[in-house]
């Protein structure tokens, strides 16, 4: 539900999508290191930690390129006014 709220914020380019996007990242960052604390506890389940990391800077790496573009670019202030 929160995802289709960032859609439809981002193409009425509404001032609100800024945060919202940001919180959406924040958020996929810690649900992936939630899921991955949780899966290591289940000895049947567990994967190697390398797959971990990796899923872990899957989900870090975007939200460390986007947050502070959505944050300090001009073109995102000036696209999401109304």
């Amino acid at each position: 539900i929160f995802t289709c709220l960032v859609i439809v914020l981002f193409f009425t380019k509404r001032v609100a999508w800024r945060r919202c996007y940001i919180i959406f990242l924040i958020a996929s960052v810690f649900g992936v290191c939630v899921d991955t604390f949780f899966i290591q506890q289940i000895p049947a389940a567990a994967e190697p930690i390398s797959s971990s990391v990796r899923d872990i800077g899957q989900a870090i790496v975007p939200a460390a390129i986007w947050i502070p573009y959505a944050v300090v670019s001009r073109r995102v202030r000036a696209t999401f006014r109304y």
